[in-house]
């Protein structure tokens, strides 16, 4: 399959379940029909697969899953469900928190990502927090849109969603 495929300019891997010698071995098929992994994009919400891929694949692209849940009208993505860590909307009526704006650029930092997948939660993900992370320099795209009323909420915003010649929504 990669033999017929490997002209396409980039490849999306998303590890479910990381296993360091199964990753070697996805990627070993990709260098062995020629495809440079500068072209492959690593997706994922296991920070065992970021923290390998940036250790020993540096100049790979590494794209973090986050997800939102939410508790008493505060909001957490995902990295931080295990610390319990939980962030507040910026204030009443209003979605956008530069909290989750600050843990989101702190662990692409500390995960070394050149991008987000963020859930399409509409209360969480603004035009304000896609801003931000764009001229931090991440690429952004949103995932995971279920139904009409997320797909409206969306399309009200489409604007900061618009593709460019660095951006893939």
């Amino acid at each position: 399959v990669l033999k017929v495929v490997r002209g396409i300019p980039e490849f999306w891997i998303d590890f479910k379940h990381f296993d360091t010698n199964f990753c070697e071995r996805v990627l070993g098929e990709f260098a062995k029909v020629g495809i440079d992994e500068r072209r492959i994009m690593v997706a994922t919400y296991t920070q065992e697969a970021l923290r390998y891929l940036k250790t020993s694949r540096p100049a790979m692209r590494r794209i973090g899953h986050i997800d939102f849940w939410g508790m008493d009208g505060k909001w957490s993505p995902s990295f931080a469900r295990s610390k319990g860590v939980l962030y507040a909307p910026a204030s009443e009526g209003e979605a956008y928190s530069r909290e989750v704006a600050d843990g989101i650029l702190s662990y692409a930092e500390e995960m070394g990502l050149w991008g987000v997948n963020l859930d399409s939660n509409p209360r969480v993900v603004t035009r304000e927090l896609v801003a931000l992370l764009k001229k931090r320099g991440l690429w952004v795209s949103i995932a995971l849109i279920h139904t009409r009323g997320q797909a409206e909420a969306f399309a009200r915003h489409v604007d900061f969603l618009s593709i460019g010649t660095n951006d893939l929504v």
